[in-house]
């Protein structure tokens, strides 16, 4: 559930004005279209994988990410389109993923068997008595 963001809150793009008073339009790459979305796809998805796998050092966590980036990308593929340095945005949530999916070590070591326990009962209740 996303928070709602107030609407002054909410800034609109302004056109840029020139010297003579004059609107000109944003500037952006022009966004490529949706069927170059495939094109695109099979450019950066080895570049993707192999970056998700030093991250991961598995082949298939590191597929799954990059799947996962793109997915993102396209779904975004109208505003990720005209970005001028789109592969580095694909390659930075292919990262986060990654990072996400990436095994991590258990918090707590393994349990120690300290036998009886009595024993240590005692002695910390003799170190609490002689402080």
């Amino acid at each position: 559930m996303g928070r709602e963001v107030p609407r002054s809150a909410v800034v609109e793009p302004q056109p840029v004005v020139n010297q003579t008073g004059a609107c000109e339009p944003l500037r952006t790459v022009p966004p490529l279209p949706d069927d170059a979305f495939d094109a695109y796809f099979r450019h950066i998805f080895p570049k993707a994988v192999a970056t998700a796998r030093r991250v991961t050092g598995d082949v298939d966590t590191a597929q799954d990410a990059a799947v996962e980036a793109l997915a993102r990308a396209y779904a975004r593929w109208q505003r990720v389109a005209g970005l001028e340095w789109r592969d580095a945005w694909v390659l930075r949530v292919t990262i986060h993923q990654a990072l996400r999916l990436a095994p991590r070590p258990p918090r707590c070591g393994p349990a120690v068997d300290v036998g009886d326990a009595s024993e240590l009962v005692d002695l910390r209740l003799a170190l609490g008595q002689a402080l």
